[in-house]
């Protein structure tokens, strides 16, 4: 008789382990006893020629393998299944190495804790981001400072010039007003200065006391004229009339 090779001295031992309903399953799965004829049919798949401590399924889709397989040996696999997960979380919860622990939550599917270290970077990183989103806005706020302080400027030197633009359409007003009436002349008053007939001349002094607010120019009527004291003020006024009139 010729002596067993090393893997089929394996192969009897794990046999010998194995319960007769576990034989008769990990048989029916193999295929026939070694002694028996082959089967007429060509396999589905290569035996594995390495040495392995479990039986081989030959299937293409793993999840038929599990389908394929009876129910005690389905119940095995999951309680040990079972096993290794709470052995995972064990292993996490009394800790271990920092790698290790990835890989145990990853595969035991619990969040990662993140360490001291991480989180304060992970601060520091908002603090950053934060910061410089506060620099963006103080930026922006002070450019539209700047911006609104050169429009109010812009707005306040126009209103200026409108101001003198409309100084000098009433100033231009009234002397036209008064250079087309029949008192509009140049004169000479009593201390010698040239003077230009306007409306504040030709109004009477009562009531420009008693309208001193009012607007220059505003409610001028020839009916309000004090002639006696414009007459007294301007003596030439109403003498020398065809030579002013052709000067």
């Amino acid at each position: 008789m010729a002596p067993k090779s090393g893997q089929e001295v394996k192969e009897t031992e794990e046999e010998a382990l194995l319960s007769p309903t576990e034989q008769e399953s990990v048989s029916g799965h193999l295929g026939p006893p070694a002694g028996a004829p082959a089967a007429p049919e060509t396999p589905t798949c290569l035996p594995d020629t390495t040495p392995h401590p479990t039986p081989v399924v030959c299937s293409a889709d793993p999840q038929l393998a599990l389908e394929s397989l009876d129910p005690r040996t389905l119940r095995l696999l999951w309680r040990q299944r079972e096993l290794e997960i709470q052995a995972l979380r064990w292993a996490i919860q009394n800790g271990e190495d920092a790698r290790l622990c990835h890989i145990l939550e990853e595969v035991a599917g619990l969040p990662p804790k993140r360490s001291s270290h991480s989180q304060e970077k992970l601060l520091q990183n908002q603090v950053q981001k934060l910061i410089q989103e506060l620099k963006e806005q103080k930026e922006r706020a002070q450019w539209e400072k700047e911006h609104l302080e050169e429009r109010l400027l812009q707005t306040t030197r126009t209103l200026q010039e409108m101001e003198a633009e409309l100084q000098n359409l009433q100033k231009s007003c009234l002397l036209q007003l008064a250079r087309s009436s029949w008192v509009g002349r140049m004169l000479r008053s009593q201390t010698g200065s040239v003077e230009v007939v306007t409306a504040e001349t030709l109004m009477d002094p009562s009531d420009l006391s008693e309208n001193i607010q009012a607007p220059t120019g505003e409610g001028f009527r020839l009916e309000d004229v004090d002639w006696n004291s414009v007459a007294r003020r301007y003596p030439n006024l109403f003498t020398n009339m065809e030579p002013s009139s052709k000067q």
